[in-house]
């Protein structure tokens, strides 16, 4: 399994880079679950939710430091957050 932290690219408006989430977990619960958890990430406006991936392809938006995933393959895993 690969997990990986990315950041979104910033807009030139005057936010502050926000930072890395840190702490990611992953618990297989099943062979068809894994629930991921992280610490939030933080800037000078609010970080509004993470992103995450499977391979390239988006999987979920949430704006909860977890997810529950139950799709068949958890052999690549991303997360990236999104800030306003």
């Amino acid at each position: 399994m690969n997990i990986q932290t990315a950041l979104l690219p910033r807009s030139s408006s005057g936010y502050d880079a926000a930072t890395v989430p840190t702490g990611l977990t992953a618990t297989a619960i099943s062979s068809t679950q894994i629930n991921l958890a992280w610490t939030a990430s933080t800037d000078n406006v609010g970080v509004t939710g993470y992103r995450v991936y499977r391979g390239t392809t988006l999987i979920a938006t949430v704006t909860a430091t977890s997810y529950s995933d139950t799709g068949s393959s958890f052999d690549h895993l991303q997360l990236q957050h999104r800030s306003p």
